[in-house]
């Protein structure tokens, strides 16, 4: 089992980019013996306030971002994630 933290994943690119908020987990299981390979990916839920702020940022994005169609930043975060995992 390996576990991996989008911190760890993502953080050259947020080193170049707006922090989008987005931080998942994946769980990779691989046996080639028991012949499985398969991974869990979990994801944070929107939170009341950010880190040092009382602001609802997460909340914003939520509705600006996907209701309204403002942004999708936290969702092609999670899909990066995702893709640099998987490879």
């Amino acid at each position: 089992m390996i576990i991996y933290r989008s911190d760890d994943v993502l953080k050259d690119h947020r080193k170049k980019n707006i922090d989008s908020g987005f931080d998942g987990t994946i769980i990779h299981f691989q046996s080639e013996e028991q012949n499985i390979n398969q991974s869990i990916t979990i994801t944070r839920g929107s939170e009341l306030g950010e880190k040092d702020t009382w602001k609802p940022i997460d909340w914003t994005y939520n509705l600006m971002g996907i209701l309204v169609g403002g942004t999708d930043n936290q969702f092609q975060d999670a899909k990066r994630f995702n893709d640099e995992v998987s490879e």
